[in-house]
């Protein structure tokens, strides 16, 4: 007071403590609720009214928050400049003099511009060189200013077309005169403005220079505030250019529909009805070929004829040029940013519908281009139906059928080549019929019977008509496009998502996030470039295997010619050469041909092919190039190992000399190579329970974070913060990291999406032999027939034994169908094996007196007389049996041999030759796992004429194969592979039901389970076959008889160990425990036929004696109950390798494409590795959503709590959060290694499971609990008393200036703890990965982020800290207040303390917060939600299985 009345301030001291006790200190107290003292030496205020003025020295404004009371009421009765050296002279003497002199002091701005550079302030005026001029940064000369920072590049509303000048930079710090604290920004304009003898507003918008108009450039320039002009001229250009589009395709809209008015709806549903031939397309040339041209209709398809309009091209031009200017209005103002997100959501929309609405529908005649609509397939995999599943799915459907997107559209460029009009559409071209008016695609129908095929097209075609076909089908060329890398990335970042992100990044640049913006930039590139590289790699594998040209030798014009693959049609004749591959689909007509099928079908034996039958009783046989015919036929892609002309194939050998030769029957996608890659580059889309889930979780997500935003605009900054751009990359890294671990176990994939399908399997179905069990059989041994035909004879383990009776040496050694190649034999397995037990050799023929003979073998003896083979009938899986005429040499007697199963041997068999105790002989074998053949004979006599010997080689095979004599029962071992009965155990353990689909024999796959572990040994096994029923009519024997229809046979269930017939099965199975049930292939017909299968097929461990269809459809039951794969050798388990939902193939090949999977191991253990590999990546990419959801979640508890408080953590912290933390750990979290073994559970697929939910939720909690804990600790420390941030005075805009206060540095150091240990919880291994300490990438980068937080806490004021605005502050703060003299540059912080630096015994206390929070939520996750307690929840609240669910446990 003293000081006060010396400055002559005071002149009646009781008059002032009349006022202030009279009129000041009432009304404060009223406010306040406290009384006020007055004392002669200082003014004693409390704690809240002390806050009361700290808040207030920013402006008047925020005393108006306060009830009751503004400032002007409460200094209404004091001088002004009285109250203000009263608040001065508390100030001084609470915070000290050199604080408060920071308070008055006056930072003027560092840039001026100006009209004229001759306005600037003397001490501003530009002083360069001559020649160069100042930049508009103030502190550049330069000659070319054009990379230089324009800090007046920014219009005024006063001058808004003026082109300003800039000031040189200059540093001013004044000492405001009269300084009042409650108006300090009022104080500093008028100061500075006093100093440039300008005019300078306060908010540091326009300032006023004398002669002249200026700015304040440096805030206005720092980044655009949210305060748009939406009446502005160059708003209402927008609005103009926007209204002329709208009014230009409004206006091409009703021209359209006007031209349009007449025309018909050309629009073709193809029904498959009325099919067109045009056989006159092929002209005279094709006359008397048997083949005709088909229109192939598909009842799925939409297809509309467009054409080109010069005025809808027009408005399509016009749209993208508004499209660009959007995009460069995007950061005027909001109103923009909606209409280009509407826009671009709109066009991405209808993105294939824009191709034509600019063109004009039309007939099919004149049509340019069509519009292809294809109804959309979806498999989903559901672990269970749900209500929420149900809804979404009807609301995506109602949704799909009210925008018309329940078709898939595509768009297609119409072509013309010789009068022939068409289009390219999923490799199938699609030809235009003028009858019909519509496109569709063309299939030529081939004769279909083996005399036909040999008789018909023998001359093969003409050029000409060759090319009318060409030009119909299209070239014999499977044409993969795998698309550049600027078409890649236009069609990934099309998706929505990507359109979302990239409209975030200019939401970014409003807020002048622009550190941020380039890093979801960069994250949204990274993102797009790994499923881009994923796609184009998958892409051009496929490619590889798809594309192949070559030259190959046609027949054409009866003449043999050179002509590229590509031009080869159904009809043509070519030659097969060996090293080449097979180019089209083709039958062979004379030659002999060994090939190597394993890239296509898996197979991975050399498998020979034969010509077509010359015999005329097999003319009328139907061709089925699938079935009895496959040994006659070549397919596209496999490799041609030997190709050697026959001399036995009658007047075709004559026609085409010695070659080997074909007939084409299909080319280019209609072979089965392109039905393969057809369906890989056009897969049904697959998708998971958590794809359905997801939807609802970025809803909630979005209307949770809609609840707690201040408006739209900032919302969407908020909603971009919490929906990551790594979502959609998440799923496809997880593949692509699972990918390369099986690739490095010689597990092939060549469709990424199956990897995660394949962690859900269920239902494991095997092949036998040469899955479960070794390559090739072992020969074991012979069980011939004793002289007396009433009983068998003694076992022979070699084929070389003088036990073996002639006739029997004799049919081993001919009876079959191997030959050499290169010195290997080339065979079927169990011919090879048969034969080599017997060491004969095998050699071509060479004489020409031998020409009508197939091969010679001579057996390893001393004498030199060799067998010759005249005819061959190959083995047929329909019949059963194989067949050979052999010529004897010491009696030149001609023999044939039957060799097949023994079931079907006996059919043929003359009854009195067959032993009694046959059956039960051969079925003892097959139940010690023996692969049991039989082997008959019958002398065919002498033939002495070359006339005779031609009638015999024709002779039907009927006639061979009819009342023959057994010989005995041929043996061979099928021994299982060292790991089988390992891998079958993991697998049981691992929640998977193994089954046996095989070919072989009942007991056979009876005996190989139960030694491969699938059965138990002590299991009641029931059989099921067909017998013939005797009361019926039917004959006794054991496999259906020609003569015989359906009715004639009986389905029996027969116990195996005691050989009852049990008569009702359902009972055994409800009231019998440990039973398992096998089948054979007739029976499962029947029981398909008569529906019952379904109650039988879960129940069954062993199919046997099943074909290739009967293996297909086994599966594709299977798979009605659940994920089911199918693992086989390849050739008879191709088509089910294609079905199953897990196809692998065990195939040398690297890359076989009968099945998503390939194993170059050959064994079962890579099933196991597999579904280790699949399960991991479900988990991860699970973990992985997790990860991101809970980013997402504590995204929303830091943006409730920056908005409640008003303040935002700082840039960098974001910067740390959006990029080092969430990028790196969503990244390692994908990296975790699979469990050792197999748990008996699947992973979950469910993100709106209990245990996900739980998960989230509890953490969520936990989380919010310490921050709370966290700021009510903060808000008892007396450091933070009258140190609460105040941002309601502040320009949103500036945002990044909200972080300079306590509050907003405990929040980021809470949320980091937070942010970073989100990825410990979702690492733990727990059923499905690896122990968490084993991910070792995520682990360090775990612990480094961690050690980096805890630093940033823990240490003093730093360059870190500071960066991080952390513990730090101004630097003349730091200097008086700290005595610490930082080195680093520090931007001026913003606050009034000018630091935000904890004490550190606040800081210990942060740590022990931070690092319990992490703790508990790990101990959360890892002993409630995954843990004991988690599990007796789930024992006693979890949903109940499902009836078929319960019957699947039994594993």
């Amino acid at each position: 007071m003293e000081k006060l009345k010396q400055e002559n301030v005071l002149k009646d001291e009781d008059l002032l403590k009349e006022k202030l006790n009279s009129t000041l200190y009432p009304k404060i107290a009223q406010m306040v609720g406290t009384e006020i003292k007055f004392s002669s030496d200082r003014i004693l205020f409390n704690e809240k009214i002390l806050c009361l003025f700290c808040s207030n020295l920013e402006g008047v404004e925020s005393f108006n928050k306060y009830p009751h009371v503004t400032l002007g009421t409460i200094s209404e009765s004091v001088k002004p400049v009285e109250s203000n050296l009263l608040l001065e002279k508390y100030f001084t003497n609470t915070i000290g003099k050199d604080e408060f002199q920071v308070l008055r002091d006056a930072t003027c701005p560092s840039i001026i511009c100006v009209t004229n550079i001759n306005l600037c302030p003397p001490t501003q005026k530009p002083s360069c060189p001559n020649g160069q001029t100042l930049c508009n940064d103030g502190a550049t000369c330069s000659n070319d200013c054009s990379t230089v920072t324009d800090y007046c590049a920014c219009n005024t509303e006063a001058l808004p077309n003026t082109k300003y000048q800039a000031c040189s930079v200059v540093s001013v710090v004044l000492d405001v005169d009269n300084f009042i604290p409650t108006e300090r920004s009022i104080g500093i304009a008028n100061q500075c403005s006093k100093y440039f003898n300008a005019s300078f507003a306060p908010d540091g918008t326009n300032v006023t220079l004398i002669n002249s108009v200026g700015f304040w450039a440096e805030p206005l320039c720092a980044g655009p505030a949210l305060d748009y002009n939406y009446t502005s001229q160059f708003a209402l250009s927008i609005y103009g250019v926007l209204g002329g589009e709208i009014a230009i395709i409004f206006a091409w809209f009703l021209y359209k529909t006007f031209l349009e008015r007449n025309s018909k709806n050309s629009s073709v549903l193809n029904t498959g009805s009325n099919s067109t031939i045009y056989n006159e397309k092929l002209g005279k040339a094709a006359e008397g070929k048997g083949e005709t041209v088909q229109l192939k209709k598909s009842p799925t398809t939409l297809i509309q004829p467009y054409q080109n309009s010069m005025v809808g091209t027009f408005a399509a031009f016009t749209m993208v040029v508004t499209s660009f200017f959007l995009i460069a209005w995007l950061t005027s103002f909001c109103v923009i940013w909606h209409i280009a997100a509407t826009w671009f959501v709109t066009i991405n929309l209808q993105w294939e519908n824009l191709h034509n609405f600019f063109k004009i529908k039309s007939t099919g005649f004149s049509a340019t281009s069509v519009k292809i609509l294809k109804l959309k397939e979806n498999v989903i995999f559901l672990d269970n139906s749900s209500w929420l599943v149900t809804k979404v799915n009807q609301f995506s459907s109602l949704f799909d059928n009210y925008i018309g997107s329940q078709y898939n559209t595509f768009n297609a460029k119409i072509f013309k080549l010789n009068q022939v009009k068409y289009f390219e559409f999923q490799c199938t071209r699609y030809v235009f019929s003028e009858k019909e008016d519509t496109f569709a695609p063309i299939t030529i129908e081939m004769a279909n019977t083996i005399g036909r095929l040999r008789s018909e097209y023998k001359t093969g075609l003409t050029t000409e008509a060759a090319k009318s076909v060409s030009d119909l089908i299209g070239p014999n060329f499977i044409s993969v496009i795998v698309p550049n890398l600027f078409i890649a990335y236009g069609e990934e970042l099309r998706s929505y998502f990507y359109i979302y992100q990239m409209m975030c990044i200019w939401v970014y640049a409003s807020f002048s996030y622009y550190y941020i913006g380039v890093i979801q930039a960069a994250v949204i590139i990274i993102s797009a470039t790994v499923k881009v590289y994923v796609r184009t790699t998958s892409e051009k594998k496929i490619k590889s295997l798809a594309e192949y040209k070559n030259i190959v030798t046609a027949l054409r014009d009866n003449e043999w010619k050179s002509i590229s693959t590509t031009e080869l049609v159904s009809g043509d004749i070519i030659q097969i050469s060996p090293n080449s591959q097979v180019p089209c689909d083709c039958v062979l007509l004379t030659g002999d041909v060994v090939v190597n099928e394993s890239g296509l079908t898996g197979e991975p034996l050399p498998i020979r092919k034969f010509p077509l039958p010359a015999n005329d009783n097999e003319q009328d046989v139907l061709y089925n190039p699938a079935t009895s015919s496959k040994k006659n036929s070549l397919f596209s892609g496999t490799t041609v190992l030997q190709a050697d002309g026959a001399s036995n194939s009658g007047y075709l050998n004559q026609l085409y000399g010695n070659r080997a030769v074909a007939l084409v029957l299909s080319t280019g996608s209609s072979t089965d190579k392109g039905q393969l890659v057809r369906e890989i580059l056009f897969p049904t889309p697959i998708s998971f329970i958590f794809d359905i889930h997801l939807k609802v979780v970025v809803c909630l997500l979005l209307i949770w974070d809609a609840t707690n935003i201040s408006s739209w605009y900032y919302g969407i900054f908020i909603i971009s913060e919490i929906m990551s751009p790594l979502i959609p990359a998440a799923l496809v890294v997880g593949q692509t990291v699972a990918a390369s671990r099986l690739r490095s176990k010689n597990i092939f994939c060549i469709n990424l999406s199956r990897i995660i399908v394949s962690g859900k399997v269920r239902i494991f179905c095997f092949d036998k032999t040469g899955t479960l069990t070794k390559e090739g059989l072992e020969f074991y041994g012979v069980k011939n027939k004793a002289s007396d035909a009433k009983e068998f004879g003694e076992f022979v383990e070699s084929s070389m034994s003088e036990k073996v009776g002639e006739l029997m040496k004799f049919g081993l050694g001919t009876c079959h169908a191997v030959t050499s190649v290169n010195g290997t034999l080339v065979g079927n397995p169990v011919d090879i094996e048969m034969f080599s037990s017997t060491k004969w050799s095998i050699s071509k023929v060479e004489l020409s007196e031998d020409q009508h003979f197939l091969n010679i073998l001579q057996p390893n003896t001393k004498d030199e007389k060799v067998y010759k083979v005249l005819a061959r009938h190959e083995f047929d899986h329909a019949r059963s049996t194989m067949s050979v005429i052999v010529k004897d040499p010491s009696t030149n007697h001609f023999h044939a041999f039957v060799k097949g199963s023994f079931e079907k041997i006996m059919d043929i068999c003359a009854e009195e030759t067959i032993p009694a105790n046959y059956i039960k002989t051969a079925e003892s074998y097959a139940t010690e796992g023996c692969y049991v053949l039989a082997m008959a004979h019958k002398d065919l006599g002498l033939v002495e004429t070359e006339e005779a010997l031609l009638a015999l080689k024709s002779l039907e095979r009927d006639s061979i194969e009819n009342d023959v004599n057994l010989l005995g029962l041929i043996l061979f071992k099928n021994k299982i592979r060292d790991d089988t009965r390992e891998s079958i155990k993991h697998l049981r353990e691992g929640g998977c039901r193994n089954v046996m689909i095989t070919g072989d024999n009942a007991l056979t796959g009876i005996h190989i389970a139960k030694a491969a572990d699938m059965l138990n040994q002590n299991s009641k096994i029931y059989l099921a076959e067909m017998v013939v029923d005797e009361e019926l009519g039917g004959k006794k024997k054991f496999e259906e008889d020609e003569t015989l229809t359906e009715i004639h046979y009986k389905l029996i269930w027969t116990n195996i160990e005691t050989g009852k017939v049990e008569v009702d099965i359902d009972h055994i199975l409800k009231k019998t425990d440990n039973v398992e049930l096998a089948m054979t292939g007739k029976a499962f017909d029947r029981l398909c036929d008569t529906g019952e299968i379904r109650k039988y097929l879960l129940d069954t461990r062993i199919f046997a004696r099943m074909t290739p269809f009967g293996k297909v459809q086994c599966v594709e039951l299977f798979m009605e109950h659940g994920v089911t794969a199918m693992c086989g050798d390849g050739g008879n388990d191709c088509g089910a390798l294609r079905a199953a939902h897990v196809g692998v193939a065990l195939s040398e090949a690297e890359a076989s494409i009968v099945a998503p999977f390939s194993s170059k191991t050959r064994s079962i253990a890579s099933c196991v590795e597999l579904l280790k590999e699949g399960r991991n990546a479900l988990a991860n990419s699970f973990a992985s959503y997790k990860f991101l959801i809970l980013y997402g979640t504590t995204m929303v508890s830091l943006e409730m709590i920056q908005f409640y408080y008003s303040v935002i953590c700082a840039q960098y912290v974001w910067i740390a959060i959006d990029s080092l933390i969430t990028i790196l750990l969503s990244w390692t979290v994908t990296l975790a290694k699979p469990a050792e073994r197999l748990s008996k559970d699947r992973p979950t697929a469910r993100l709106l499971g209990l245990q996900t939910v739980a998960s989230i939720v509890g953490q969520f909690i936990i989380n919010i609990i310490f921050i709370v804990v966290a700021f009510v600790t903060l808000y008892k420390q007396p450091f933070f008393k009258c140190h609460e941030f105040d941002a309601s005075a502040s320009n949103i805009a500036l945002w990044w200036l909200l972080g300079d206060n306590y509050e907003a540095a405990v929040l980021g150091l809470m949320v980091l703890f937070q942010f970073i240990n989100s990825a410990a919880t979702v690492n733990f291994g727990y059923k499905f990965r690896a122990s968490w300490y084993k991910n070792y990438t995520l682990v360090i980068v775990y612990f480094l982020e961690m050690a980096f937080v805890c630093f940033l806490v823990l240490a003093g004021p730093n360059p870190v800290g500071c960066f991080f605005r952390i513990n730090c502050g101004s630097v003349n703060i730091l200097e008086k207040e700290f005595n610490i003299k930082p080195y680093w540059e520090i931007p001026q912080y913003n606050n009034i303390a000018g630091h935000n630096i904890i004490p550190e015994y606040f800081r210990t206390t942060l740590l022990i917060l931070g690092l319990t929070n992490s703790l508990l939520n790990i101990l959360f996750e890892r002993l409630v939600v995954i843990g004991p307690i988690g599990e007796i929840f789930k024992k006693k609240f979890g949903v109940k299985n499902k009836e078929k669910e319960i019957e699947l446990i039994k594993l």
